[in-house]
């Protein structure tokens, strides 16, 4: 899974500096990355984030600062799970662009596996030591008999 970050800093400026390479050294892309980006993280080191921009407008990779000062430029906003594919013709995989919507949906559906598991659980819980199944027949509900 891979960290997304937000841009939350540089309203004032039209945005935060990107530069080419890791140091502050290295040059400027010419143009920033805007407020309300959002990037994918690809490398973090201390302050200094490596990114591919997911929405929003900006450079579509570089380097930027996770703060200043104190203050904050980007914030972590959640994760993506990366996909990879396998070429039939060769061993190299391919990485998938992953829209906003699959990453919402895809936290909100359950898989089947995910549905059966729960129903066994819930069946289980159903379940006395011994096998039986009295339903919720427990010392806390004296007037359920365990009979329909």
């Amino acid at each position: 899974m891979a960290q997304l970050w937000k841009v939350v800093g540089g309203a004032e400026s039209n945005g935060i500096i990107v530069r080419a390479g890791h140091e502050l050294a290295s040059e400027a892309e010419a143009t920033r990355l805007a407020t309300d980006a959002i990037v994918k993280e690809l490398e973090l080191c201390e302050s200094r984030l490596n990114y591919q921009l997911v929405s929003g407008t900006g450079p579509a990779k570089g380097w930027v600062s996770t703060t200043v000062r104190g203050n904050d430029l980007l914030i972590k906003e959640g994760f993506v799970e990366e996909k990879t594919t396998i070429s039939a013709t060769s061993n190299e995989s391919a990485e998938e662009k992953v829209s906003e919507d699959e990453i919402n949906a895809s936290a909100e559906e359950l898989t089947e596996e995910e549905k059966e598991a729960l129903r066994n659980y819930t069946e289980k819980f159903r379940e006395t030591r011994d096998g039986r199944q009295e339903g919720y027949n427990r010392r806390s509900f004296p007037w359920n008999t365990g009979q329909p």
